[in-house]
């Protein structure tokens, strides 16, 4: 569609293969971001990008002025999605803008454009090793599938009442991938004190998981947003939130943006306005992404004009950029927020244990494949 047409990867040469939308809104806040990489490697790299859109569509973009002084590579129009089925399928995940490097016949690494530079340079320098990256992106790839057919099989339980079916799938999916153990343990407590309405269980469920992962701030911010905001919990434990809102700031020694917009979540759903708007103003300062950081105005808006309360629906989190699993959870499955990429979403390793708050006692293709 636009500049030289790429025939084949020739041994030796390294590619970085974008796939994009036309449309997609992400695509065009990263193409800054993909310019300056043609910029930095465009003369040891062969750049270009793939789009499944119709040909028409894709003709007309190429051909606005807008846009054509925009392309720094060429440009693929891939209709029949051959290469998502290259590429994409077997990650279990479709997403735009990600970016596919290869070497050689082998993937080395993919993911988001802003994850793209340490790989490139590593491969110039001869230091690169996809082997290094081969395991998280195989247990990612496992979680995409998984949270699919997690997603299937909630569908079919709302209309059903099955839980218990969810909960068997739950427990085979932690013994299949251990390495994301806490994922499948919150989607079963979130379940309970939500659309299976079954809180007693839920909470003493939580308390397990927050004194298990009591050292794992993305754990904790997760027990106690889906408690605090989750729009199907019909009983929530707010002296348990707190808490554990608390235990995760303690953890984040102060510092972590997201703990402090819980706690000031929490504030507000306990009637406080003042120490709420302390909080998120503490986080406004502490936060860095300007998504993040606006969609924390928001919440200081609400927290100022608003009655004091329980707020559910308020996630600050959903569309950052760098979205960790501390999301309210067990939503339907056609309202589920979509996982990260495994480019941006990095396991969440425990920090050093501090002292923390009590807890009411009651209330696969991947980098290295060919």
């Amino acid at each position: 569609m636009a500049g030289e047409q790429v025939k084949g990867f020739e041994p030796g040469k390294i590619y970085a293969v974008e796939f994009f939308s036309t449309t997609c809104g992400h695509c065009r806040e990263a193409a800054p971001l993909v310019a300056e990489l043609v910029n930095v490697f465009g003369e040891d790299v062969v750049f270009f990008g793939v789009t499944d859109e119709p040909l028409e569509k894709v003709k007309a973009w190429v051909a606005s002025p807008e846009n054509a002084e925009k392309i720094v590579f060429p440009v693929v129009c891939d209709p029949d999605k051959e290469g998502n089925r290259a590429f994409q399928y077997g990650t279990f995940k479709v997403s735009t803008p990600r970016i596919f490097i290869v070497k050689d016949g082998v993937l080395q690494w993919y993911g988001h454009p802003n994850g793209a530079q340490a790989t490139l340079d590593g491969l110039l320098e001869g230091t690169w090793d996809p082997g290094t990256v081969a395991g998280e992106f195989i247990v990612e790839s496992c979680m995409e599938r998984a949270r699919d057919h997690m997603n299937k099989m909630r569908q079919e339980m709302e209309r059903t009442g099955e839980w218990d079916r969810l909960y068997a799938l739950l427990d085979s999916m932690k013994a299949a991938i251990p390495e994301r153990a806490s994922y499948f343990e919150l989607q079963a407590f979130a379940t309970l004190i939500g659309p299976d309405n079954k809180p007693e269980k839920g909470y003493a469920m939580a308390r397990d998981i927050v004194t298990r992962y009591e050292s794992d701030i993305a754990s904790l911010r997760t027990v106690a947003r889906t408690i605090l905001n989750s729009p199907w919990v019909q009983v929530r434990d707010l002296p348990l939130a707190h808490a554990v809102a608390v235990r995760a700031d303690t953890l984040g020694q102060g510092k972590d943006s997201r703990a402090a917009e819980i706690l000031a979540l929490s504030w507000f759903s306990q009637g406080d306005r003042d120490k709420a708007l302390a909080e998120i103003n503490r986080a406004i300062e502490l936060e860095q992404d300007p998504k993040l950081k606006a969609r924390y105005e928001a919440s200081k808006q609400k927290y100022a004009t608003d009655p004091p309360g329980p707020v559910p629906h308020i996630n600050a989190a959903k569309d950052a950029e760098h979205v960790d699993h501390d999301q309210p959870l067990a939503a339907p499955a056609d309202s589920a927020p979509a996982p990260s990429d495994p480019a941006t979403a990095a396991p969440h390793a425990p920090a050093a244990a501090v002292p923390a708050a009590p807890v009411p006692a009651a209330s696969p293709a991947s980098p290295g494949q060919q």
